[in-house]
């Protein structure tokens, strides 16, 4: 009779943990991908990673569609401060789910 009782309380606590371990799992598919039935915004709407561009020459801080980054800037007034995350080939944009994003580039 003992044993059948533990068995019962490991086959609980083991139902306990799956259902918190996917509980867990669903949280974070819910953060960390993008909602499908959401509408994207024209300006980070993509197809391809070649579609999305950092927003402006110098220390861009986001990366957009190549139809709204802004006009080229004249390179003398850049300085070659590493500023942002994309400043000095750190990262690179790129095309996830549809929408422009930040690739970190992890040997620089």
């Amino acid at each position: 009779m003992k044993k059948l009782y533990n068995a019962k309380k490991i086959l609980i606590f083991t139902l306990l943990v799956i259902t918190l371990i996917l509980f867990s799992l669903q949280q974070f598919y819910i953060i960390f991908i993008p909602n499908p039935l959401k509408e994207i915004s024209s300006q980070i709407y993509c197809e391809k990673d070649e579609d999305c561009v950092p927003d402006r020459l110098c220390h861009p801080t986001k990366v957009v569609n190549k139809e709204y980054a802004l006009p080229q800037e004249n390179e003398t007034g850049c300085t070659l401060d590493c500023k942002t995350i994309l400043d000095c080939g750190r990262a690179k944009p790129v095309c996830r789910f549809n929408q422009c994003a930040i690739r970190r580039v992890w040997n620089k």
